[in-house]
């Protein structure tokens, strides 16, 4: 009887300390996973890596450089997971897809990879735009222009159900974005 409670108390020990170590090695390859070299390894070869230095938030005079995951990944765990399964799946199609990571490919599929990622931040509600520029929403630089701030200050003034997202007007911040691929013009943030 005794050496059978131990067999169970050890082998409840044993499936601990490996439960542990699964969730270290988890947290130490999501946050690997999660930074810009990273997601330039498999991205560098096509249009996204050169593009970026022509756009404001790569480089810019206040001299903030925005990762990938900033914009790509939205605020709290859930949403975390959600882009890391997302992430997997671009993965599988870099390893299945011979020519996935040219700029031909990119450049073939860039309205609809647009579309989903435009898609994305509507869906919650501009959150990683505001996480960094909130204090736009509330207080708006003095150097903002002229026309900038009287369309900011209009948006705010209206119901938060009825405000613009961020992406109604600032699509293409980061990588390219033709104007004629803009057809939902209904991007309001959601009633939380």
């Amino acid at each position: 009887m005794k050496s059978r409670i131990v067999k169970i108390v050890l082998l409840l020990l044993g499936g601990c300390l490996i439960g542990v170590f699964l969730s270290g090695l988890s947290v130490v390859v999501m946050h690997k996973t999660s930074s810009t070299e990273y997601c330039i390894s498999c991205h560098t070869k096509h249009s996204l890596v050169p593009e970026n230095p022509k756009f404001s938030h790569f480089s810019n005079r206040v001299g903030v450089s925005v990762k990938c995951t900033d914009c790509h990944i939205a605020p709290g765990i859930g949403n975390y997971l959600i882009a890391k399964m997302g992430g997997l799946k671009d993965a599988i199609k870099y390893m299945t897809i011979s020519d996935f990571d040219t700029k031909e490919w990119i450049d073939k599929n860039r309205e609809e990879l647009a579309g989903k990622a435009l898609k994305n931040i509507a869906d919650i509600n501009s959150e990683t735009c505001v996480s960094c520029h909130a204090k736009i929403r509330k207080d708006l630089p003095a150097s903002m222009d002229p026309l900038a701030r009287e369309v900011h200050n209009y948006n705010n003034t209206k119901p938060e159900n009825e405000q613009k997202q961020c992406i109604y007007c600032h699509r293409g911040v980061a990588h390219e974005y033709k104007k004629e691929w803009a057809v939902d013009h209904s991007l309001s943030l959601k009633a939380k």
